[in-house]
């Protein structure tokens, strides 16, 4: 039986990915006067945003880890709202009385400020961000199952990368994969890890989960 449905939020919830990155890329250029890669980007992916800056820069500042939340907050306007569904989707799961979380690796600052303009600060049951020096949404997966007493077939995640996949594996819990916002190289890789469970729009996705928990209830 289905009891608690956890969310990504960038490019599952909002797509938010290069509100991130435009960011990123102004507080590098504030602080050592050059721009950053795309590489050097995704190699911190999965950090939160201290962890990532601090990747990018090569000392902690807190700092900017300050303006980088600011300037985030700054920039939202190119991503005013959660992708269509995704709240009416929420709603329906707390309806059903289905635990509902946010697992994210971005840091607290960032993703406080996403919850805000998208009106979900108060949605979730829990909320849990990333580390700082390493990848660790599996853990927090983990704890969402060890907190709420679940077994593994109890819960799934819905995320939008491989990283999210190979997260879902690790704890042996299910993934649907949010496509919706995904690149076509990263969709392609998603099928092939993810066959059956990738979807094309909150709409697709949200099919799928009625028709879990009708098949719960009967």
């Amino acid at each position: 039986m289905l009891r608690l449905v956890a969310f990504d939020l960038d490019g599952t919830i909002g797509d938010t990915v290069d509100l991130s990155l435009r960011a990123l890329r102004e507080v590098v250029e504030r602080h050592l006067g050059h721009t950053v890669t795309d590489a050097e980007i995704d190699a911190s992916i999965g950090l939160n945003d201290r962890g990532t800056l601090f990747r990018l820069l090569g000392y902690d500042d807190p700092n900017a880890v300050s303006t980088f939340t600011e300037i985030y907050r700054s920039l939202h306007h190119i991503c005013p709202s959660a992708f269509d569904g995704i709240q009416q989707l929420i709603t329906y799961l707390r309806q059903q009385g289905l635990t509902t979380a946010l697992v994210t690796g971005k840091g607290i600052g960032s993703c406080s400020a996403t919850l805000e303009q998208f009106g979900l600060l108060n949605t979730f049951d829990s909320i849990l961000t990333g580390g700082f020096s390493k990848d660790i949404k599996a853990d927090n997966l983990r704890y969402l199952l060890d907190k709420y007493g679940l077994e593994k077939q109890e819960a799934i995640y819905i995320g939008d990368t491989v990283r999210d996949i190979e997260s879902c594996r690790d704890v042996g819990i299910c993934c649907l994969t949010a496509a919706w916002a995904s690149s076509a190289n990263e969709r392609r890789r998603c099928e092939q890890l993810n066959q059956g469970l990738v979807f094309s729009s909150v709409d697709k996705l949200s099919t799928y989960i009625r028709a879990l928990i009708r098949h719960n209830s009967t």
